[in-house]
């Protein structure tokens, strides 16, 4: 849901040069939804073992204790996923589309595979399952080269790590911007 809105309000700035609102938009999804995200993993790493228990009820099997590690490593997961899809839907709404089309085969396919493929044969099914935030991060990363690979060099400051040209934007001086207060 974060990155769908996200995505749309993002294109509705993009279209209307409002350099200002993309990045308050950018500032309340990282202030909100990412510290909501971390009460979720809070909650999954308090319920992984009912939740366990919902599927494998016998607390002495494999397959339960599998079922918790999974539980715990994926909360773990969710702030940044969360984070990802950010980034990801941001930069599909500002028309990067091939490093977006790109991300997207890195992050479904090779930070997932590679990081399996060499986690599963000496840890079994626990390497497959520290594979996804692996992969995560790995995507995350990718994200920060792109920004200095667009730039040629690092960002300097939150407008260059949004990825926004100088040029971009409505002038100042055009711009009609009213904050409402009340409903009345």
């Amino acid at each position: 849901g974060t990155g769908a809105v996200l995505r749309i309000l993002a294109s509705v700035f993009f279209g209307e040069g409002d350099r200002d609102s993309l990045k308050k938009l950018l500032r309340t999804a990282l202030t909100r939804m990412v510290p909501q995200s971390l009460i979720v993993t809070v909650l999954i790493l308090v319920l992984s073992t009912p939740l366990s228990m919902l599927f494998f009820p016998d607390r002495s099997s494999e397959v339960f204790m599998l079922t918790r590690q999974l539980f715990i490593i994926y909360s773990f997961c969710i702030p940044l996923i969360v984070l990802c899809q950010i980034i990801t839907n941001y930069l599909q709404a500002g028309g990067h589309n091939l490093y977006v089309n790109a991300l997207s085969v890195i992050d479904g396919f090779f930070a997932m595979v590679i990081p399996a493929a060499l986690l599963a044969p000496p840890l079994g099914a626990v390497g497959v399952w520290y594979a996804n935030p692996i992969g995560i991060v790995l995507t995350i990363c990718c994200s920060i080269i792109y920004a200095i690979i667009f730039w040629k060099r690092m960002p300097r400051g939150a407008y260059e790590w949004m990825l926004l040209k100088p040029g971009f934007g409505v002038p100042d001086k055009d711009r009609l911007d009213i904050t409402i207060r009340s409903e009345s």
